[in-house]
């Protein structure tokens, strides 16, 4: 009876192994990553500083893309001080994923700029053509007038895909 049982599991194994094994596609569960973005299928995004960049000045910034519906996303960038600045800014970027040439390309750049502030925002709400991924790029610059060397940090989503 155990020699039944056991020749019973063995080749229970042994078939079990054979469906396991076949039929998977590995590549749809790899990671891939373009430039520092990962390609994804989420419905958001969002990139921020390194805490590393954080300085005098600089308190926070990120950047973000949303999929708002068939050929739209929502795009914004934010930089933060400390305290108010005589110079704020955050610089959006929009890029879009080109799989033939393996780049991003730029698509769109906006600038939200304040003066003895310590927030700016800027925001866009866009039309983009479909079957691309596409991600936000951040630039975030905080600085007094009187010492002429501006902090800089940069914030980067992922790529979400657009139908």
């Amino acid at each position: 009876m155990k020699k039944k049982i056991l020749s019973m599991m063995c080749a229970l194994a042994i078939a079990g192994g054979a469906f396991v094994g076949t039929g998977m596609d590995t590549k749809a569960f790899e990671t891939v990553y373009v430039d520092g973005s990962e390609l994804t299928h989420a419905e958001q995004s969002v990139g921020k500083i390194n805490r590393g960049t954080r300085g005098v000045h600089t308190l926070d910034g990120e950047c973000c893309v949303t999929k708002k519906g068939k050929g739209k996303i929502y795009v914004s960038a934010a930089t933060t001080a400390h305290h108010r600045v005589d110079h704020i800014e955050a610089d959006l970027r929009v890029e879009r994923y080109n799989q033939s040439t393996g780049r991003w390309g730029q698509i769109h750049y906006q600038e939200g700029v304040a003066r003895n502030d310590y927030y700016v925002n800027t925001t866009r709400m866009l039309n983009v053509k479909g079957g691309y991924y596409y991600r936000s790029t951040g630039e975030h610059i905080c600085g007094m007038d009187r010492d002429p060397s501006y902090e800089y940090s940069a914030s980067i989503t992922d790529g979400i895909w657009i139908d």
